[in-house]
């Protein structure tokens, strides 16, 4: 038996972001409503791919839910209860890291929750950890 943390995070591959004004950067709102105008975005490879490398890179290996099928699971959120429910389309991504190795991942994972916070305007990217036994030893 082997024991490891296991960190999943949750990405939305569908989502809306907020449309800003291309000469001033400032959000755009609905001159009716005054509701921030949103956009339909998806989840660029080029910021997974980099997260996908660095995690293999450190922690030898990482698994993704089969990136060509329709997303696997699918996000209901409202933070304000007089608005509308937000709904994202996630991917899921996990990892088996050595516990010896957790308290770096910790840091690595977070890191990586800041930056696709920010990259794709989320309020919050999921990110959970628990510590697993396996029958056998992986690395």
């Amino acid at each position: 038996m082997a024991h490891y943390t296991r960190f999943e995070i949750f990405l939305p591959v569908v989502y809306h972001k907020r449309k800003r004004d291309p000469q001033t950067g400032e959000i755009m709102r609905d001159p009716l409503t005054g509701d921030e105008q949103k956009e339909r975005k998806a989840l660029e490879d080029v910021s997974l791919r980099q997260f996908v490398n660095e995690a293999c890179a450190k922690y030898k290996g990482l698994t993704q839910a089969n990136p060509l099928a329709p997303s696997l699971y699918k996000g209901w959120w409202q933070e304000d209860p007089n608005k509308g429910i937000e709904i994202d389309n996630l991917t899921f991504l996990f990892g088996l890291v050595r516990i010896d190795q957790s308290d770096e991942a910790l840091t690595f994972f977070s890191t990586w929750k800041q930056r696709f916070e920010a990259e794709l305007e989320q309020k919050i990217v999921l990110v959970v950890y628990f510590p697993v036994q396996t029958i056998g030893e992986f690395f």
